[in-house]
């Protein structure tokens, strides 16, 4: 079945068309993506390595994609984190930490805090092939090797992610 997206002018406000995945966004317009930053109690941060066949597979990643049509930002966050790791989160239990425009989208970075075992997760096979969990310094020393996306959002909130981990950066 194929993905189709809500269309947003500049200002993120609807146009009232649609596009699918694959597809070219039209010139001047967004379509919104969102990112979930996993935390645990004692400050760990989920990360899952894109799937061999993806673009940048092997790549270590919090919970993301595109948000569909007629889905608000937090139910396609919810619905990307169910798919991808069987997680299910409830309306509330995410926390919008990040937003912004960059090229033809928008993303949204949300937190989510919770218990976790990893041996209960379900990786959706076709997007995620592995699963960790790391402390804020590893997730940082793993950024700078440059195994980590996003590459370029990842400096935006790095403070944000560092004060959910419950340490100073």
């Amino acid at each position: 079945m194929a993905e189709i997206w809500d269309l947003y002018d500049a200002q993120r406000q609807n146009m009232h068309r649609t596009m699918q995945r694959g597809d070219p966004v039209p010139t001047g317009a967004h379509h919104v993506v969102v990112d979930v930053w996993t935390v645990t109690p004692d400050g760990k941060f989920l990360l899952t390595q894109r799937a061999p066949g993806k673009r940048f597979a092997g790549m270590w990643e919090c919970t993301g994609g595109s948000v569909l049509a007629g889905e608000s930002s937090e139910a396609g966050a919810m619905r990307e984190l169910r798919e991808e790791t069987g997680m299910v989160a409830t309306s509330g239990q995410l926390a919008l930490i990040h937003s912004v425009r960059v090229f033809e989208r928008f993303v949204d970075t949300y937190l989510y805090r919770t218990e976790l075992d990893l041996s209960k997760l379900i990786l959706q096979q076709s997007e995620v092939c592995d699963a960790k969990l790391v402390s804020f310094d590893e997730l940082c020393a793993l950024f700078q090797t440059g195994v980590v996306m996003p590459r370029e959002r990842f400096p935006l909130y790095r403070k944000l992610l560092a004060q959910a981990a419950g340490i100073e950066a």
